[in-house]
């Protein structure tokens, strides 16, 4: 018993309790009635009593009552029945009472399939709409769900891995670590539990106002996918950074939750669809049929085949509209143009009389808007039609002096440093280690003109019936364009319009145009289009004939070809020297290059690197001083690859076929590493070799006219301003990343890819008009939803 300080006896809390409840009693009354008479009467005092229960001040104190009432009904499984139920009511009141807001978006819910833009399914919008349904529209239920499943994350995450595959697991060696899946989460990451994320672990009932706001602070979403850290590489790889590796279950829990709650509204109100109705733009661009796509539209994952197609029907409109906007008279200066011929078959499953198979023919493209960081680095007098003609007309009367493809006595032009890049590449990749990374000579060449790597500014063009195979085809798509940019035939014609094409494209439509010679009318003498060489055609090409010039003969076996490094590589030679992927074929050039120079250096540093010629080559490198591996490469470079080694072996055929191989092949490197760099002055040095070689190489009778004559329009007759335009316009970097540039036709390839597999595959035949009308506008949106499908299963 306590003690006063006037040295009175003090009662206990129990002694307390004891007496208030003898007196309810006496009274008549238990005491749940007191409390409830307490919290329910409308007493003033009452009222006056119970002020601070449900306010800062009390809610500790309310919430360990309610939660010592709840351990009462723990003490028996029917009492315990009876809380759950009871929670549960509560529950289903908290969710029903908090949904998303009705009208149409942006201040609603609703995004009609009639109106969509392509605004609406982009990153950010996206990531916005998401925020809003878990933290403002739903977050009672959203922060239900992830708490269930991180509080859970102790249990096995794929229960059925040991009931699907029986075989033992293979034990480890001590320096190996197990490989965990996208459903398996590693021993050495820390659970994370995002509704309780309290160090003392206090339940959650027990958290006072800051500790809610710390809850709610956690459980935000991380959406915001960054795509240089999750790209799907056209090899199939998929890159993360550390922290989303760490946190990978814990940004699936937040997406699967999101998910839920999407599904939720949207099963409660059909007009809160906007998950749905991203999700049937992405599963149709992924190929899903339309009964799978039934059964999730039933699910509430997706809106229904038929809303995706209305919506697509809109988005081509704005992409039309987008194209026409962008072509207008109000704008300085018309964009470029790039245009590719595209063949299919269309496909007929049920063949009818006038009804059968029959391959299209026709022309697809994109303009490309330039940056306006290159348009303030550009002189505004430079770029118009007068000053084009008038550089012209100067061209006719120019000399042509060799010396104007030749190297200068600039550093730039000193292709020394490229060989050594590539010898140092592969010295580092196959060879040794350097002791010091930063004295080592570089890896890459000096820079010569970078371009920007701000993603560019693209709209697609509708696919056109007509093709620009033939003189006609060309002036037909020439008309084509002109209507899909909405001008008259004298606005569109009259203004300066660079276009970039392959070789075919070009040689057809100067044919064309100098038919139609002379004539005062722009629209008819097509005087005022300039058309260029797409870079990667001519990559593709060149690097082709010299595979096939050094090729070999693989039938005679004293040949020591192409095709006999090919095939010590594991890599069939028939296989590369078809026409059907130049990528592969650059991969396959490239290998036999590095092969081919390893054993230059292996030659050159067998006392340094290795004892004898016939040892094994290690896996482990060996690290070497780094003046010691700079004067390998030295070596390396003045013994194979410069032009006194050239010289001298003159004398020796196998090792000069050597020798002229690796020229020829490091022309071929170091143009398809300057285009991925972004770097157009590698590139135009290139091109001025290959404008020499060209003239001897066989199967290049047009390249040998068409590329020197580009070289000289754009380093000697245009205006700089205009040529630095098309110089900087020819490479684009589709994700907005440095070193990721690709050429303009192949960036168009790929979407020609894309419109050629989606709709050519799903069994339902291929139907040119719905091609034309619905999907060749969209591709680009669609192939990012279909990308950003893939990095979400990464998370």
């Amino acid at each position: 018993m306590d003690i006063n300080l006037d040295g009175t006896n003090r009662k206990s809390d129990q002694e307390k309790i004891l007496h208030i409840c003898n007196e309810l009693t006496r009274l008549h009354m238990t005491p749940k009635e007191f409390v409830m008479g307490l919290l329910t009467k409308s007493h003033t005092e009452f009222k006056y009593r119970r002020r601070t229960w449900a306010t800062s001040y009390g809610w500790r104190s309310t919430l360990e009552l309610v939660e010592a009432i709840a351990r009462q009904f723990d003490k028996s499984e029917e009492s315990k029945a009876q809380w759950e139920k009871f929670i549960l009511t509560e529950a289903i009141n908290i969710s029903h009472s908090q949904s998303p807001p009705r009208g149409s978006y942006p201040s609603g819910s609703f995004q009609s399939a009639c109106t969509v833009g392509p605004e609406f399914f982009t990153e950010a919008a996206k990531d916005e709409r998401t925020a809003r349904l878990t933290t403002v529209d739903t977050p009672f239920l959203d922060q239900l769900i992830l708490g269930t499943m991180t509080q859970s994350n102790e249990e096995d995450p794929d229960p059925t891995t040991d009931e699907l595959d029986p075989t033992p697991t293979p034990e480890l060696y001590p320096d190996q670590t197990p490989e965990c899946d996208s459903d398996s989460t590693p021993d050495s990451t820390p659970d994370i539990d995002v509704s309780n994320p309290t160090p003392d672990n206090t339940p959650a009932e027990r958290l006072p106002e800051d500790a809610t706001e710390n809850t709610q602070a956690q459980g935000k979403r991380m959406t915001s996918v960054n795509l240089e850290a999750h790209m799907i590489d056209y090899e199939g790889f998929g890159y993360s950074n550390g922290d989303i590796i760490n946190n990978k279950n814990l940004s699936r829990f937040q997406h699967i939750a999101a998910v839920v709650c999407s599904m939720v509204c949207f099963a409660r109100n059909r007009r809160q669809n906007g998950m749905q109705l991203t999700n049937s733009i992405r599963f149709d661009g992924c190929g899903v049929s339309e009964t799978v796509n039934e059964h999730l539209h039933y699910m509430g994952i997706t809106s229904s085949r038929k809303t995706a197609i209305q919506a697509l029907r809109s988005l081509a409109r704005h992409a039309q509209d987008a194209v026409r906007e962008s072509m207008a008279l109000t704008q300085d200066f018309a964009p470029l143009l790039c245009i590719d011929n595209l063949d299919m078959e269309e496909r007929v499953q049920m063949s009818t009389s006038g009804h059968q198979s029959r391959m299209f023919h026709g022309t697809w493209g994109y303009i490309h808007i330039p940056s306006k960081d290159l348009w303030s680095t550009l002189n505004p007098v430079e770029l118009s039609l007068e000053a084009y003609h008038n550089s012209l007309r100067t061209a006719s009367s120019m000399v042509i002096d060799p010396e104007f493809f030749m190297p200068t006595d600039s550093p730039n032009d000193d292709y020394k440093a490229v060989w050594k890049s590539q010898i140092a590449q592969v010295m580092l990749k196959y060879v040794a280690k350097p002791s010091d990374r930063q004295a080592i000579i570089p890896l890459d060449p000096p820079p010569i003109d970078p371009i920007s790597h701000e993603a560019p500014s693209i709209h697609m063009l509708k696919l056109m019936d007509e093709s620009d195979n033939s003189a006609e085809g060309i002036g037909q798509v020439m008309e084509a364009l002109r209507r899909q940019s909405g001008l008259e035939p004298e606005e569109f014609f009259g203004r300066l319009q660079l276009m970039e094409g392959d070789l075919g494209t070009c040689q057809i439509f100067n044919a064309i145009r100098s038919l139609r010679i002379p004539s005062e009318h722009c629209d008819h003498s097509l005087h005022n289009v300039n058309f260029s060489l797409g870079a990667a055609h001519t990559l593709w090409n060149i690097a082709y004939t010299i595979l096939t010039y050094h090729f070999g003969n693989s039938n005679k076996m004293d040949d020591f070809g192409v095709w006999r490094f090919l095939e010590a590589l594991g890599v069939s030679p028939e296989k590369v020297i078809q026409k059907k992927d130049f990528t592969k074929m650059l991969q396959h050039m490239e290998q036999v290059h590095e092969a081919t120079l390893w054993h230059c250096i292996r030659l050159q540093s067998h006392r340094t690197v290795m004892e004898t010629d016939n040892d094994l080559v290690e896996e482990e490198l060996k690290v070497l001083p780094s003046d010691e591996w700079n004067g390998i490469v030295e070596t390396c470079y003045n013994r194979f690859c410069s032009p006194d080694a050239r010289r001298k072996a003159k004398s020796f055929p196998q090792l000069n076929n050597l020798l002229v191989r690796l020229q020829d092949f490091s022309t071929v490197i170091e143009a398809n590493r300057a285009m991925k760099a972004g770097d157009i002055g590698r590139l135009i040095n290139i091109w001025k070799m290959w404008a020499f070689m060209t003239q001897s190489l066989p199967g290049l009778t047009h390249y040998s006219a068409y590329l020197p004559r580009l070289i000289l329009l754009l380093t000697k007759v245009l205006p700089s301003s205009l040529a630095k335009l098309i110089w900087h316009t020819l490479l684009v970097s589709p994700s907005g990343r440095p070193n990721h540039f690709v050429a303009k036709d192949f960036f168009l390839e790929n979407f020609n890819y894309w419109l050629k597999y989606f709709y050519t595959r799903g069994g339902a035949g291929t139907q040119v008009e719905r091609l034309k009308n619905l999907y060749s506008s969209n591709i680009p949106l669609r192939v990012e939803q279909n990308i950003s499908n893939r990095v979400t299963t990464l998370i």
